[in-house]
């Protein structure tokens, strides 16, 4: 976010969330998609380039500046292990892959959201006969 709060997206995010902001049209994709999401693990705060909070799913698109290095990307590694901790399931995707193969990230995305659904109902039907 910028200084006033508006959330700033590299090329490869915006390219990705217009795929999925069709595909949410469409109703391929059936969560609601959150950009620069907050998400809490004991005292730290992260924010998920993208999330569909109700089945916490993250999705993160890593740029060579941020994510190469191998601080980097043990620091990312410690991130998706507290946010999985939580039960988040996160997804990562270089932008070389958004931009290049960009129907494939998206169909990943959209199967691991269905396996997702499938499990939280399966989940709060269980629920449901226990109290039942």
């Amino acid at each position: 976010r910028d200084a006033s709060g508006r959330i700033i997206l590299t090329g490869p995010e915006r390219q990705l969330l217009g795929q999925l902001a069709s595909n949410r049209e469409n109703g391929t994709i059936r969560q609601p998609i959150y950009p620069q999401f907050p998400v809490k693990h004991g005292s730290k705060l992260y924010t998920i380039d993208f999330a569909m909070p109700r089945i916490k799913l993250a999705i993160e698109v890593d740029g060579g500046v941020f994510h190469s290095t191998d601080e980097q990307i043990q620091r990312d590694k410690q991130r998706d292990s507290n946010l999985a901790a939580i039960g988040w399931t996160v997804l990562r995707f270089t932008d070389d892959e958004v931009e290049s193969k960009t129907r494939a990230v998206v169909d990943r995305i959209i199967s691991v959201m269905a396996e997702k659904e499938n499990l939280y109902r399966k989940s709060k039907e269980s629920q449901e006969s226990e109290e039942g």
